[in-house]
């Protein structure tokens, strides 16, 4: 069997971490590199708004996602269990799932 490419998707999350060092064994093992992706969901507004809060800013929330992501990315890039490897980073947008 031969691996080119293992795909890592992250949320950041420390369980979400766990899977960082199955992707570096497995991408030492076949000589793989590993695509560490990170999706950002559209963000929907919440239904019945009442008016009693000041509405949700949503492209600023979205923004600030997509900061968040481009500072974390380079992280588990580059650690120390991903020394060596080629790693690629991606932030993409849209459903999780299909992404």
């Amino acid at each position: 069997m031969q691996i080119h490419s293992i795909l890592l998707p992250t949320d950041f999350s420390e369980c979400g971490n766990y899977a960082l060092s199955y992707a570096t064994s497995l991408a030492r093992t076949f000589g793989a590199r590993i695509v560490c992706v990170h999706v950002i969901e559209p963000i929907v507004p919440t239904v019945g708004y009442t008016g009693m809060t000041e509405p949700l800013p949503i492209a600023d929330l979205s923004e600030q996602l997509e900061d968040s992501a481009e500072r974390e990315l380079p992280r588990i890039a580059e650690c120390e269990e991903c020394a060596g490897l080629d790693v690629e980073e991606l932030i993409v947008h849209g459903e999780a799932a299909s992404e």
